[in-house]
């Protein structure tokens, strides 16, 4: 399906994701390096919906990214690092929160359309972790043809998609049904 269509579609599933999030016991910490601009406003947009955040982070600038993972890296926008940050993020919050199996840490690193020089390619990785299992995720965007706004819609959409895969709410299919967009479980 071309963005558009894809666009008008995934704008109602959004609303009912974070509807069935809210009505759920879940918990999340969130680690977004370079993307999920949409994902962070619709949470923040919904009521009630500090239940279920534990916390979301965005370290941007280099030297904050850096000291938020306690690691040096030439690239940011890899699995190693996104692996890593949701297996630590989930053992510094687990600390807080009672029931463990509700607690779901999510990192999501991205590089997006830019017109300055870059180190990665347009894509992104996203690795969750719930205290027993990592699960990561690649988002490869195969032609040029999305702006910078439709790659954070389309990354910000597809972690609330693996939300309801990983949490069983509801799920129907990780499929995007998106032209020049592979979703893949790595």
């Amino acid at each position: 399906m071309k963005y558009d269509e894809f666009y008008n579609v995934s704008k109602k599933e959004t609303e009912a994701i974070i509807q069935e999030i809210n009505f759920s016991d879940k918990k999340f910490v969130f680690s977004l390096f370079g993307s999920c601009q949409r994902l962070v406003k619709w949470f923040l947009d919904k009521e009630g919906i500090s239940k279920n955040l534990i916390g979301i982070y965005m370290p941007y600038s280099r030297k904050a990214i850096n000291d938020y993972t306690q690691c040096n890296s030439s690239s940011y926008v890899n699995l190693q690092l996104t692996s890593k940050v949701s297996k630590n993020k989930f053992d510094d919050f687990s600390l807080l929160n009672s029931s463990n199996d509700d607690l779901l840490s999510i990192a999501v690193s991205s590089s997006l359309k830019t017109k300055k020089h870059k180190r990665s390619d347009d894509g992104s990785y996203i690795s969750t972790y719930n205290g027993k299992q990592s699960i990561n995720y690649h988002i490869e965007f195969i032609a040029d043809e999305f702006s910078r706004t439709q790659q954070d819609f389309i990354i910000s959409f597809s972690v609330l998609k693996i939300i309801q895969l990983n949490n069983s709410l509801n799920f129907s299919s990780l499929d995007l049904d998106l032209d020049n967009v592979s979703l893949v479980s790595i």
